[in-house]
């Protein structure tokens, strides 16, 4: 392939799913089932949607486990300043 190569839509998304790490593998096959094939704009879409959720269910574990997550860590900071 060289830098002037056009490369194909159906291409592309084939590419960027198979480069995705293990713990997405619901989220290709979720995207390989679904009948039509996306465009790699929708993906792209989906990429961040699932990305933004994987990031809050994430957050929201560790605050349920006792982490304090950066707003509740910010929150406690701006208290520390006020109290003399």
């Amino acid at each position: 392939m060289t830098a002037s190569e056009i490369v194909s839509n159906r291409e592309l998304v084939l590419i960027t799913l198979g480069g995705l790490p293990m713990n997405w593998d619901t989220f290709i096959t979720t995207i390989s089932n679904n009948g039509k094939f996306p465009t790699f704009d929708e993906i792209l879409s989906k990429y961040t949607q699932e990305e933004t959720r994987m990031i809050s269910t994430r957050r929201t574990q560790k605050h349920e486990e006792g982490e304090p997550t950066t707003f509740a860590t910010q929150g406690k900071k701006k208290k520390e300043k006020e109290t003399p």
